[in-house]
């Protein structure tokens, strides 16, 4: 079993966290040797969540953070969910068992219909940002900035645990704690 976040994945924090919209707090205490399990580690005791499911994201990388957040909208989803959103989840769901192109620009245009404006059209939108390219087939290939799935992903998690009577810090610490399950297999 290996850990995604340790030492030898060759991938130092600071490099993970080019294009993440960190609070200065979290930039605060970033340091060049860390590696993205310490950065995490560190921003979870300094009680920024938010910030350390934004690494972790990004560390994860597309799929599995795909995955990752799947999981977390399941476990907090709300009752009431529209149409929009639906159809936004079960193509995630489709995409995770089958990544293929076909099914990647289908999430994105689903992403892109529905608006951004619930969880599960940002998970969409993380698919659409995952890979291949953001211009049309017939086009030129544009990739998406590489770090682009997980400020999506990262939406997609605020998103949700702002819908909750706490706030979200409950469900945002048990989100961390399910990535890191997830990072170690």
């Amino acid at each position: 079993m290996s850990d995604l976040l340790a030492s030898d994945s060759g991938v130092s924090a600071t490099a993970l966290c080019v294009g993440l919209d960190l609070s200065e707090d979290a930039q605060a205490l970033l340091r060049p040797e860390m590696n993205a399990r310490s950065l995490i580690n560190a921003l979870a005791q300094a009680e920024l969540s938010g910030d350390a499911v934004s690494v972790l994201a990004r560390a994860l990388g597309p799929k599995l953070a795909i995955a990752w957040a799947t999981i977390c909208l399941e476990t907090s989803r709300r009752p009431s969910q529209d149409a929009s959103e639906q159809a936004c989840l079960a193509t995630v769901e489709s995409w995770l068992k089958d990544p293929s192109e076909r099914l990647r620009r289908v999430a994105m245009e689903a992403a892109e219909a529905a608006g951004y404006d619930a969880p599960a059209h940002w998970l969409a939108a993380a698919v659409g940002w995952s890979g291949g390219s953001l211009s049309e087939p017939e086009l030129p290939e544009v990739p998406p900035p590489p770090h682009l799935f997980a400020v999506a992903v990262t939406a997609a998690l605020r998103l949700a645990v702002a819908e909750q009577a706490d706030g979200g810090r409950t469900a945002l610490s048990e989100f961390l704690k399910t990535g890191a399950r997830m990072s170690q297999g």
